[in-house]
């Protein structure tokens, strides 16, 4: 269902979910569902405004639709923590050819490895992923979930509440073509951290 959205807004997306108790999020069935509903990159000037449902689509899996539309040389993900099939997701794509660089800047909280007294490994495993494959990572005070995509059909940012891992809840995505945004992000994110 597409739908012109008010004002300046191009392109407004509503998913509607079958309305299930308990939804076993699948990663590549969301990819395959956001498809249908988005039929190109956002293009100069041009913003996709969207709300996915509880258990719609993740950041993720925008993501992944976005590398059957194009090659991806950089990928810097700013989130509070990366899940274990998301992660799994980018590995496969960088593997592919689909992605060729990847940074995540995490939350500190997210090298902590216990939820509700369980102890998961979680920090441990993402690392060993993240080397094997050749991903940067960094844990800083973060609770920022932007996603800057350096194509080879231009400079995409998404700006969103959701987290890069499973998504429960209702989240919204800004996604637009801009490379006065992504320079920004990237000069202010680089400037935070350092780098350069």
């Amino acid at each position: 269902m597409k739908k012109k959205g008010p004002g300046k807004y191009d392109k407004y997306l509503l998913m509607q979910s079958a309305g299930a108790q308990y939804v076993c999020f699948d990663l590549y069935l969301s990819r395959y569902e956001l498809g249908k509903f988005l039929d190109h990159l956002p293009r100069e000037n041009e913003i996709f405004k969207m709300i996915s449902p509880a258990g719609g689509w993740s950041s993720c899996s925008l993501v992944m639709w976005i590398a059957t539309q194009c090659v991806i040389h950089g990928l810097l993900v700013t989130t509070l923590r990366v899940g274990q099939k998301e992660l799994d997701a980018i590995v496969a794509l960088k593997k592919k050819g689909a992605i060729e660089n990847v940074e995540f800047l995490l939350s500190g909280l997210a090298k902590e490895n216990k939820v509700r007294g369980k102890d998961y490994g979680y920090s441990q495993n993402f690392e060993q992923v993240c080397e094997r494959a050749g991903i940067k990572y960094r844990y800083v005070k973060n609770h920022s979930k932007v996603i800057l995509l350096d194509t080879d059909k231009g400079k995409f940012v998404i700006e969103t509440s959701s987290n890069f891992n499973e998504n429960p809840k209702i989240e919204q995505f800004s996604f637009e073509k801009s490379e006065e945004l992504y320079d920004f992000y990237k000069r202010i994110f680089d400037e935070l951290l350092g780098v350069g």
